[in-house]
């Protein structure tokens, strides 16, 4: 249930302009925070880890800079493992690079 309730909030702060949104991206960032981000029992929940993680900046645009790279150290290194686990799912090798392309420096 705490997948889908995370996927449902995310979708709902992805739909609303960002002041909005950021109350249901904070929801599913603390219905996300029980899961145990070195051994995931399952590839959904690191997923719903890593997504909630990605969206992250979007409800946290004053954040100090420190905090937002660290935050996109974490959320890239959470794809990252992620990608392992599902090396042959399109979904996840596309937000991989999405990830990438949004977190790392150029």
């Amino acid at each position: 249930f705490r997948v889908a309730l995370i996927r449902t909030a995310n979708a709902l702060g992805d739909a609303l302009p960002p002041p909005d949104g950021a109350e249901f991206y904070r929801k599913a960032f603390r219905a996300a925070e029980p899961f145990p981000a070195a051994a995931p029992r399952n590839v959904r929940e690191l997923l719903s880890q890593a997504e909630v993680h990605l969206r992250w900046p979007r409800w946290n645009p004053d954040a100090p800079n420190a905090e937002r790279q660290t935050r996109a150290a974490l959320t890239l290194q959470l794809w990252q493992k992620l990608g392992g686990c599902a090396p042959q799912n399109r979904k996840v090798q596309g937000s991989l690079a999405e990830a990438q392309r949004r977190l790392v420096p150029r």
